[in-house]
């Protein structure tokens, strides 16, 4: 794939799944709609994956997965990772993007993740909102107001990524988020427009910075008050739509979005390697 330092990116990442316990793996997902194949068995249908048929032309299935904590038996991780894999497999889909639940990515994990053939994970946003938020934190009273703040007023300040500054663990991409779509609240109707332009101005920052922005959901979200979540999403398609007119912004799915940077970070490092 042919992608550059000069061209933005506006990436969708919708978390599709039921949340069912099946040896510790929670949620396997599409970043597309799925289509759920009559014939998978009762066990594997924490399994949702996309159109049959060659890798090139259906949606990147995206696992998710419980992350243990750094002390515990890492055999149970990879056992996990394997037994996603394998399930997959059966089915004719090849995972290579992982999520975890809150984004909550621990690097000690890094090289198992690979070695099971995964190329990319998401990851908290920057920003002290975010990182502090992991483990037990996240469910503080203080962050979590923060964090709802942060979606309105925008308490942390701009989350467009730069394509150079996309970190790799042992080959892993680490992809960050930069905008959890929340569901729409009644209560906070009022403003919602603050919202709208929060996540619309960054993604045309990310248009005209040549940056990326990485914007996520759980669909079931929109089970409640649908209408209104369909009409902030719309909106925002609305404004990628004039970025894309306007600076050639375009959308990747995570994997396509981790060999782009691999690939742009390889250029940079040859070409230090020739300045040196």
């Amino acid at each position: 794939m042919h992608y550059n330092l000069s061209q933005p990116l506006f990436l969708l990442s919708p978390s599709w799944g039921e949340k069912k316990d099946n040896g510790g793996i929670r949620e396997v997902s599409t970043e597309s709609q799925p289509q759920q194949p009559a014939d998978i068995p009762a066990q594997d249908q924490f399994l949702l994956v996309g159109r049959q048929g060659g890798e090139k032309d259906t949606p990147q299935a995206v696992a998710q997965i419980n992350e243990r904590d750094v002390g515990t038996e890492d055999h149970s991780f990879r056992a996990d990772l394997a037994s996603a894999v394998a399930t997959a497999q059966r089915y004719g889909i090849h995972l290579q993007a992982l999520v975890f639940p809150r984004n909550q990515f621990n690097p000690a994990y890094a090289q198992d993740i690979v070695d099971a053939g995964f190329r990319v994970c998401r990851i908290n946003a920057a920003g002290w909102l975010y990182r502090e938020g992991a483990g037990d934190r996240y469910f503080r009273p203080d962050v979590r107001a923060a964090r709802l703040l942060d979606a309105y007023l925008g308490l942390a300040g701009s989350q467009v990524i730069a394509w150079d500054a996309i970190p790799f663990v042992n080959g892993l991409c680490c992809l960050p988020e930069s905008r959890f779509l929340r569901p729409f609240a009644p209560r906070l109707r009022a403003i919602e427009p603050l919202r709208l332009e929060r996540i619309t101005g960054e993604i045309q920052k990310a248009a005209r910075d040549r940056g990326v922005f990485h914007l996520w959901w759980h669909p079931h979200n929109f089970g409640r008050y649908t209408e209104e979540n369909l009409a902030l999403l719309r909106r925002i398609l609305q404004a990628f739509q004039r970025c894309r007119e306007t600076w050639g912004m375009r959308s990747l799915t995570m994997s396509d979005a981790a060999a782009v940077a691999a690939s742009i970070q390889a250029g940079l490092q040859g070409g230090a390697a020739r300045c040196a």
